[in-house]
C-alpha cells in the first residue's frame, strides 16, 4: 500500500461509527494543589486522566465522534472514569471492567513553578490487562483514525493489543496517530522507553512529539533537525511542540514550518499535549483525512491547548469547539486593538 492510500479512505466506502478510536490507559490522576515535592505531602485532588482517555474526551468535546478501547478496575476509580466518558459522549462499548486488577493511578506534583513530576501505580493495573483477543477489530476498521499507546509496560497484554490494533489500522488504510508522551518516572530506564516508541514508528503516520520526547529519542535539541531525523516515508505529519513557545511541523520530512503558540496564563499544564493532538485530529476530521494540514490548523490545535492550561485538571480543562473559537476571536480582537 502506498503512502497516499494510507491517508485516503475511499469516499465510496462507508465508515459508520466513530471517526476516531483511542486505545490505552485510563487513569485517575491525583493532582497536587500547591507547589512542593511529594515528600512535603501536598494535598491532592483526583481527576480522570490518561492520555488515550484525555484524547477521547477532548475529541468528543470538539465535536468528533470517538470511541475508547481500554480496561479499568471494578472499583470507584474505574466507574468514575466510565462516568466521565459517558458525560463527554465517548463510545465506551469496547471499554472493559475487571475485578482482577485495580484502576491505574498517577500522582502529579509541582516541585517548583512550571515544573511537574509524575509518580505512577501502573505495572499491575487493569489498563495493562486488555487482551488482544478482546480487540474490537470491526470498530477500528470502520474508523478514520486510531490513536494508540503501548502503555509503558513492555510485553504486557496492552502492548500486544496496541500493536495488533495498529496492524489492523494500517491494513484498513486509516491514520495511526501517536504521541509518545515519555514520562521518565514511568520507565525503568529511558532505553526501554525508546525501544517501546520505535516499535510503533513503522505504524504511526500522524505523530506529535513534545520537545522533551524529541530530545530523548534523537539527542537533538534543535526541533527541526529532530523532525528530519525521525521522519519516515510512510508518515503524513509529525510535529514537535514546546509549550508556550510554539510548534515545529513537517509533512514531507524536509520543509519544517514553525507556528508560535497563543499567549496563555498557565494554571495547570496537565493534559495540554493531549489537547493539542486532539485539536489536530479535529482539524483533520473537518477537512478530510487526506487533506494537508495548514498553519491555521496548527493555530487551532494550539488554541485548544492554550485554553486547557488556563484551567485545572486534565479532562476538566478540555474545551469545546465553541470555547476554542471564542478564545481565538478574543485574541484576534486584542491584536487588532493593539495595531490601531
Amino acid at each position: 500500500m502506498n503512502a497516499e492510500a494510507l491517508f485516503s479512505p475511499q469516499p465510496s466506502v462507508p465508515r459508520p461509527g466513530p471517526a476516531v478510536v483511542t486505545l490505552g490507559e485510563a487513569t485517575i490522576d491525583f493532582i497536587a494543589t500547591r507547589i512542593g515535592t511529594f515528600d512535603t505531602f501536598p494535598p491532592f485532588v483526583p481527576a480522570p486522566g490518561g492520555a488515550p482517555a484525555n484524547v477521547a474526551v477532548a475529541v468528543a468535546r470538539l465535536g468528533v465522534p470517538v470511541a475508547f478501547i481500554g480496561r479499568v478496575g471494578d472499583d470507584p476509580f474505574g466507574h468514575a472514569i466510565l462516568a466521565s466518558f459517558r458525560a463527554a459522549g465517548v463510545d465506551i462499548s469496547a471499554a472493559r471492567v475487571t475485578r482482577e486488577a485495580d484502576t491505574a493511578l498517577a500522582f502529579a506534583t509541582f516541585p517548583q513553578e512550571g515544573e511537574r513530576q509524575f509518580n505512577f501505580i501502573w505495572d499491575r493495573s487493569a489498563a495493562m490487562t486488555y487482551d488482544p483477543d478482546d480487540l474490537p477489530v470491526g470498530l477500528i476498521q470502520r474508523a478514520q483514525c486510531l490513536y494508540a499507546r503501548l502503555g509503558r509496560s513492555s510485553g504486557s497484554p496492552m502492548e500486544q493489543t496496541a500493536l495488533r490494533a495498529m496492524q489492523v489500522a494500517r491494513e484498513a488504510g486509516i491514520a495511526v496517530a501517536f504521541d509518545p508522551n515519555i514520562r521518565p518516572a514511568a520507565w525503568h530506564n529511558l532505553q526501554d522507553a525508546r525501544d517501546s516508541v520505535w516499535k510503533i514508528w513503522e505504524y504511526a503516520n500522524v505523530v506529535k512529539l513534545a520537545r522533551e520526547d524529541a530530545l530523548i529519542l534523537t539527542d537533538q535539541d534543535d526541533p527541526a533537525r529532530a523532525l528530519r531525523e525521525v521522519w519516515r516515508p510512510h508518515m503524513r505529519f509529525i510535529c514537535v511542540t514546546d509549550g508556550p513557545h510554539g510548534c515545529w511541523y513537517t509533512q514531507d520530512g524536509n520543509d519544517v514550518r514553525f507556528v508560535p503558540a497563543w499567549p496563555a496564563e498557565e494554571v495547570d499544564g496537565t493534559g495540554a499535549g493531549d489537547a493539542f493532538l486532539s485539536g489536530l485530529l479535529a482539524a483533520m476530521h473537518s477537512h478530510g483525512w487526506a487533506a494537508p494540514l495548514t498553519d491555521a490548523d496548527i493555530r487551532f490545535a494550539s488554541a485548544v491547548a492554550a485554553v486547557c492550561v488556563t484551567r485545572w485538571g486534565a479532562q476538566a480543562s478540555l474545551p469545546t469547539r465553541a470555547e476554542v473559537e471564542e478564545f481565538m476571536r478574543q485574541h484576534a480582537l486584542r491584536d487588532e486593538s493593539r495595531l490601531e
